[in-house]
This record gives structure tokens, C-alpha cells and sequence, in this order.
């Protein structure tokens, strides 16, 4: 019965106003989903399936490499530009060494490309090696050189020199995103310019970016207006507090999931967290707390004990950071008001800087929120300079608040 329902979906998707690259198969059992829980990235009980993909043939006319921010060196192809998916595709990734030696990949190589998930580009087979020579993995980091990590048994390779220009740069860009510290003005070229001018080297860098202000301006390309935008940006970072920067620093298996998680356990600032990891047998009464597994205590653990992490985190604290994230008291017993609801912000406002507080506000009293405006949220809240969400809410008749019937909403 599952198998005829898949292939009678697969049978419509084109005739949908949307992409759709597969479904999620969920076990619609609510007890057994009880049972086998969630981790902190996704539930047990449900599980992607995708379509396969459209394929295109092509050449590969290079293989570069790239180091990450996490020292990861990962492979791509340059590719003779190909139509698929409604987009011409002139990049794919290879994944990784053990990938290319696999599928024989090679310059000159005829290769059939899809796009997973219909973004992302990927070599899928060798169709014809061509005249080329097989491709040798470099054994130095692309960008300092340094030997790589190769371990038997291991398919990624590592530059393990935490001073690698490219790895300290892609640091900055993850910092600076807009998923985590969304700092206006420093994109990646921006970044990679004032790297290269010695103005910034570390997070730390960026909070002292006023003092060289005048240094920035000297620069090519950067005017007064620039820099401003810059500054502000720099402002508004300072705003944010622990459930935003603890991700941003880009420490491995401390993402927002895992942040969330430790503030709704009462771990509410960065000295909390750190007494917590200081104490015996903290590992074990990490792994304790629901949707947190072995790996990603021993990594909470391990780093957050590191002094070199902590004295970053402490010198980001000197410079104005707010390591810590204001929770309800919970002897206040706050009434679930807006249970069963599921909110989208989008504004500036008054009372609510960032709006992530704004969003607290709306879970601690049972809300769910989305970072985007659909037919199933229920209501929208709006400060100044809405925007298009504004729009969309209007478009599907969701009940749209303004700061004051909010605060009316919360008894403030």
C-alpha cells in the first residue's frame, strides 16, 4: 500500500505549481513515536524520500579544492556549462577523496550530473574517462600547505593548522552569516578584504572595528557610507545574546538545536554552561538530557572546558557580547495563551531588540514560531518595514498583530 501511494504522488509532481524532489514518510503511530523520540536534529519517526533526480551529461574541464572553516578539504568540479533543473550548471561537488577514486572522476572525464534535493549539483557517474589522467588528491592544504589529516578508514580529509588563512576567513564568513550573526557589511569579499588589510583576524576583531574606522576608509572601494553600514551592523550584533552568538562561533555540534536545548534546561548564560561542564561526570548527565546523544556531549564537554574557547568567549565578553538570554521564571506559571498557534516576526521594534525576544515571548506561553508566512501560520507579527511577509499574511488571511496588541497579548 505505501509503495502504490509513493508512485501515485510521483505520478502527479508535475503537475505541481511547486518543485517537489520526494516526500516524508512518517510513522503515524503516536505512542510508537513516543517511543522512538527525537534527536536533536530530527525525529526517529520520519525519514526523507527523494525522487531521483533529473540527470544531464557533461565534461569536466578542472577539480578544485577548497578548505572550510572546520578544516575540511572539499573537492569540485568545474564543468562544460550544462542545462538541468531550469539552471545552467558549470560547478558539482565530488565529497570527498575516497568519492573521486570511487566513480573514477578525472579531468576530461564525460559525466552524468544531478541536482539532489534540485540545488545542490553532484557528479553521479563516469561515463567515459576520456584522455585525461586519474586524479591525484593534493596531500597539502590548498591554502597554507600544511600536511593533511589522512587517516585508513577515513574518507574526509583535514588541515589540522587552526592559523590557515582560509580556514580562519571562513570562520569570519560563517560569524559574520546571516543565519548566525548577520552583521550588514561583512559578506564574504568584504571579509576577505579587510583579512587581507590585517584589520580583522578573529572574532574579536570585529567589535573593535570603530577604533579603525579611518584605517577601513583608506581602502579601495570603502567609503564613508560603507563603513557605516558596517558599524551598524556591528551594533546590532551586540544586541543579539546567547541563543544567537553560542552557534555563531562555529564549535562542532553546537548549533541552535543543541543552544535551545541547554538553555530550556536552566542553562541560561555562558558561566551556567560552564560551571555545568566543570562538574563530574558531566558527560553522563549530558547525555541525560533529552535529544542530546554520546557525541554531542562529549563535544559540548571537551570544548567548552578548552581554556583557548574559553578565553575567546571571555575576551567576546569584555568587548560588550551578551553571553547570556533572559527566561520566564517559572514559578510565574505563564498562561499557554497562544497554544496551538504558529507565529512568523518580521519588523524592527520598540520593545523587542532583536526580535528573537519578541519570539520567546510568543514560546514561553506555548507558540510555535516559523521563519516564514504559509497557509498554516496563524498569525503574524509586524514592526516597522514589514515587508513582503506583510503581503503573504494578507494573501491568506493571517491574523496580523502590531508591538502594542502584542504587549497587550503578553500583559506588559
Amino acid at each position: 500500500d505505501l509503495e502504490a501511494k509513493i508512485e501515485e504522488f510521483r505520478s502527479q509532481i508535475n503537475s505541481f505549481d511547486i518543485p517537489v524532489d520526494g516526500l516524508v514518510l512518517k510513522i503515524d503511530d503516536l505512542s510508537l513515536r513516543q517511543k522512538l523520540g527525537v534527536t536533536a536534529a530530527s525525529p526517529r519517526w520520519a525519514i526523507a524520500l527523494k525522487f531521483e533526480p533529473e540527470i544531464a551529461e557533461t565534461i569536466i574541464e578542472e577539480i578544485e579544492v577548497f578548505v572550510g572553516r572546520t578544516g575540511r578539504v572539499t573537492p569540485r568540479a568545474k564543468l562544460k556549462p550544462v542545462q538541468l533543473a531550469g539552471t545552467t550548471v558549470t560547478y558539482a561537488t565530488l565529497h570527498n577523496a575516497d568519492y573521486i577514486e570511487r566513480l573514477g572522476v578525472q579531468v576530461g572525464a564525460t559525466v552524468l550530473v544531478s541536482k539532489r534535493g534540485e540545488i545542490i549539483p553532484a557528479v553521479e557517474e563516469v561515463v567515459s574517462k576520456g584522455n585525461g589522467v586519474p586524479y591525484l588528491f593534493p596531500d597539502k592544504c590548498p591554502s597554507c600547505q600544511t600536511k593533511l589529516k589522512i587517516e585508513i578508514g577515513v574518507v574526509d580529509r583535514y588541515c589540522l593548522n587552526p592559523q590557515c588563512q582560509e580556514r580562519q576567513i571562513q570562520s569570519l564568513i560563517f560569524f559574520c552569516g546571516r543565519k548566525q550573526m548577520d552583521i550588514s557589511g561583512l559578506g564574504e569579499k568584504t571579509i576577505r578584504i579587510l583579512y587581507q588589510e590585517g584589520i580583522i583576524r578573529s572574532f574579536e576583531d570585529i567589535f573593535i572595528l570603530k577604533e579603525k574606522h579611518q584605517q577601513i576608509q583608506e581602502i579601495e572601494g570603502f567609503g564613508e557610507k560603507s563603513v557605516q553600514l558596517i558599524l551598524n551592523g556591528v551594533n546590532s550584533a551586540l544586541q543579539k545574546d546567547l541563543r544567537r552568538i553560542l552557534p555563531s562561533l562555529g564549535l562542532r555540534e553546537i548549533g541552535p538545536a543543541v543552544t535551545d536545548i541547554l538553555i530550556k534546561q536552566g542553562l541560561n548564560s555562558i558561566q551556567k554552561i560552564f560551571d555545568f561542564v566543570d562538574q563530574n561526570e558531566a558527560i553522563q548527565q549530558l547525555q541525560q538530557i533529552h535529544g542530546i546523544g554520546p557525541e554531542t556531549a562529549t563535544e559540548i564537554h571537551n570544548q567548552l572546558r578548552d581554556s583557548k574557547i574559553r578565553s575567546q568567549i571571555n575576551r567576546l565578553i569584555q568587548l560588550g557580547l551578551n553571553f547570556s538570554v533572559e527566561t520566564p521564571n517559572l514559578l510565574e506559571n505563564l498562561e499557554q495563551v497562544f497554544s496551538g498557534q504558529l507565529w512568523c516576526v518580521t519588523g524592527s521594534f520598540d520593545n523587542f531588540k532583536p526580535r528573537e525576544k519578541a519570539m520567546i515571548e510568543i514560546e514561553n506561553r506555548g507558540g510555535k514560531i516559523s521563519s516564514s508566512v504559509s497557509s498554516k501560520t496563524t498569525h503574524l507579527l509586524i514592526g516597522a518595514n514589514a515587508g513582503s511577509k506583510l503581503q503573504k499574511a494578507q494573501q491568506f488571511g493571517t491574523t496580523i498583530i502590531n508591538e502594542d496588541q502584542f504587549l497587550q497579548l503578553i500583559n506588559r
